[in-house]
């Protein structure tokens, strides 16, 4: 006698249970959603989802964090100003070329004017380049963040900056890198 039901048994092994439609639904939304919140992610807006002791109903609140220092948009630290309002300078290094260097004299003045297509810090001076005035000036007519410096002992002085991008659009995606511009007076 020949049966049947090993056959259908061999078959039904070879197919799987129908995946319901609404499963692969909502597996993509999840999908969709993680991915947009990835690319979202540093934008500078941050969201949080709050509910109150009590209420049924969740609230969703978006703030913007406070950038340090004023608005990125300011690329220099300092008030506005003129890099000729602390003296005549002995030295100059300008345009953000890094890795200068240069000679001075003890009590000569020295100026980093830094170009005002990026954000400037001061990230490091050497502990006999005392600064004058307020650093960080933005003198309108040379476009520059002006940083300057009275040399107090002889020596060697080290003036380090780091530049960021300019990030005028709150909300949109900036670009993260940084530009060190160092440079080196020795001091007679």
């Amino acid at each position: 006698m020949f049966s049947h039901r090993p056959l259908r048994a061999a078959a039904r092994s070879h197919h799987s249970p129908p995946v319901p439609l609404l499963l692969v639904a909502i597996t993509a939304i999840t999908a969709i959603t993680a991915i947009t919140a990835a690319l979202l992610a540093g934008c500078g807006q941050s969201s949080a989802t709050i509910g109150a002791p009590g209420v049924g109903a969740p609230t969703t609140t978006t703030t913007t964090p406070p950038i340090p220092s004023g608005a990125s948009i300011r690329p220099c630290p300092g008030p506005t100003g003129s890099a000729s309002s602390a003296g005549t300078p002995a030295l100059v290094f300008s345009g953000g070329v890094s890795d200068a260097s240069g000679t001075a004299k003890v009590g000569d003045l020295i100026q980093v004017r830094l170009p005002t297509t990026q954000r400037w810090q001061l990230q490091q001076a050497s502990a006999s380049a005392v600064i004058v005035g307020q650093g960080g000036v933005r003198d309108g007519a040379l476009n520059a963040c002006v940083w300057s410096f009275r040399a107090s002992a002889s020596g060697q002085i080290t003036l380090s900056f780091v530049g960021t991008a300019l990030c005028d659009q709150p909300g949109a995606p900036c670009p993260q890198y940084a530009r060190l511009a160092s440079y080196t007076v020795t001091v007679k």
